[in-house]
Order: structure tokens, then sequence, then C-alpha cells
């Protein structure tokens, strides 16, 4: 339940932070920024739902569909499951896996 709560946060945070920001018109479209910042929140709720590794250790960024994961995890299987988690979100383009495994 508690889980669930943070997940709907976060997608709620992503939400209001993309109808509060203004777009940067040299590079995208409010449109495609609004969308961008929408799927921060599902990937970052995707992620919590998963529990496959410590999400307060990873960061999300997407631009123009494509997400950055960035950040630390604790093996190479955590990392692997992340990047699968975020591809399997509804409108991501592709993914960029920059997660650090820790030593």
């Amino acid at each position: 339940m508690k889980r669930q709560f943070i997940a709907a946060s976060v997608a709620v945070l992503g939400l209001l932070g993309a109808l509060g920001a203004q777009a940067d018109e040299a590079k995208r479209s409010f449109g495609q920024y609004s969308d961008d910042k929408v799927l921060v929140g599902k990937v970052k709720s995707a992620l919590v739902s998963d529990q496959t590794a410590d999400t307060d250790e990873i960061n999300v960024e997407v631009y123009k569909g494509v997400v950055q994961l960035s950040g630390f995890v604790s093996t190479q299987a955590q990392k692997d499951a992340a990047a699968k988690v975020a591809q399997a979100v509804t409108g991501v383009k592709s993914v960029q896996n920059g997660l650090t495994i820790k030593k």
C-alpha cells in the first residue's frame, strides 16, 4: 500500500512539474516537454512498483521520449531490470542505461 501511494505521488509530481514549467522553445515544444515530464513520473512509478532496486539511488531524465537512467544499483541484474522496466513504459522510445554498479 505504501509503495502504491509513493508511486502515485511520484506520477502526480511529474505531471504537476510538466504543467507548471515552461518549455525550452529552441529544443522542444511545450507538448514534448510536458510528455517528457509525464514520462519521468511514469518511469519512476514503474521502478518503485517493480521493487528490483533502491529507487532512491536511481535518477530518471527524459528528453523527447528517450530515458536516461543514472545513479547506483547493487548488481548487474538490478541494472538490467531497471532498463527493462523503463523500456516497458508506454511512450518510451529508448533507454540509455547509465546506472553504475556499487563496488
